[in-house]
């Protein structure tokens, strides 16, 4: 029996989302006002949020601006990667055969490089060489609004812009996960009936599956600072 996609939320049972929702506001606003981080859970997106947009740089020096807004109406795999990220050296190919499943304008691949360097990202894709747009997330601003606290991080949009499901470890190097997720979001912007946002399928994570940041790259205090990012 395959997996199925697990929709991350991080309320806990007997809480209610609005109680969690208000929580990471207060505190988000409390990290504003003091200019201190509350690490990831301040800033993390959950399953049915907006998502964050950004407007970034391509990782090609005379490339477009790369903007969420221009892929609008589209369902979206939003992937965090770098070149010291092992895994992504096995996820990135996965992800340019998945790509090539749907049509473009239903789906896209977006990825977003979190390198301190533009060219050691260049030099890892002249060994893992890949055909969707990629952009800098110059400081880690974009992956602090998103949360991203280890590698391989990913989430796919719906056609609505809302965070349909979180990919995280070991979830995001499945392939067959990858797909369902996808697939999923696509059935919603069909106008099909789907499981309620939130709702969870029981995936396990296997031992040792997360990247953490390296030393001298890793956030102080959770990813309210991405130091040497």
């Amino acid at each position: 029996m395959q997996p199925r996609v697990r929709a991350e939320s991080f309320t806990a049972p007997h809480v209610s989302r609005r109680f969690v929702g208000v929580f990471r506001l207060l505190l988000a606003a409390a990290s504003a006002l003091l200019g201190v981080g509350f690490g990831p859970f301040a800033l993390a997106v959950d399953v049915g949020d907006a998502a964050p947009t950004f407007i970034l740089p391509s990782l090609q020096a005379d490339g477009a601006p790369v903007s969420l807004t221009d892929y609008q109406g589209k369902v979206v795999y939003l992937d965090f990667w770098s070149s010291w990220c092992a895994p992504c050296r096995r996820t990135m190919p996965q992800l340019a055969g998945l790509r090539t499943r749907w049509p473009r304008e239903k789906f896209e691949v977006l990825a977003l490089n979190l390198d301190t360097s533009r060219r050691d990202a260049l030099r890892f894709l002249e060994q893992v060489p890949i055909g969707y747009p990629i952009a800098l997330d110059v400081g880690g601003a974009t992956a602090r609004r998103y949360g991203v606290a280890t590698l391989p991080a990913a989430f796919v949009l719906d056609a609505a812009g809302r965070v349909r499901s979180i990919l995280r470890g070991a979830e995001a190097e499945n392939i067959v996960l990858m797909q369902q997720a996808v697939e999923l979001a696509l059935r919603q912007a069909a106008g099909e009936a789907l499981p309620p946002v939130g709702a969870r399928a029981g995936v396990g994570l296997k031992s040792g599956a997360f990247v953490r940041f390296p030393r001298g790259r890793a956030p102080q205090r959770g990813l309210a600072t991405l130091a040497g990012l």
